[in-house]
């Protein structure tokens, strides 16, 4: 919302910590797959092995509106 808005992007520390982002539509699939075919007791982690860095997203927010990354990222203290 920061980044449509136009304001400032904080980043915790250096920006580096890794995620990995899922679609709200894969999650949800995964979870419709778990309930219907899943075993009980059984564990079940729902992910993926692309991983991006809090920058990387903040760098992505700020080419998709229109946003200077100098002016738009600002890193904060952890």
């Amino acid at each position: 919302m920061k980044a449509h808005m136009g304001e400032k992007l904080p980043l915790h520390g250096n920006g580096s910590a890794a995620r990995s982002y899922l679609h709200v539509d894969d999650v949800a699939a995964a979870f419709e797959t778990v309930l219907h075919r899943g075993v009980p007791g059984q564990i079940y982690n729902i992910g993926t092995t692309l991983e991006k860095t809090n920058l990387e997203v903040a760098y992505d927010m700020c080419r998709l509106f229109h946003l200077k990354t100098t002016d738009h990222i600002v890193f904060v203290k952890d």
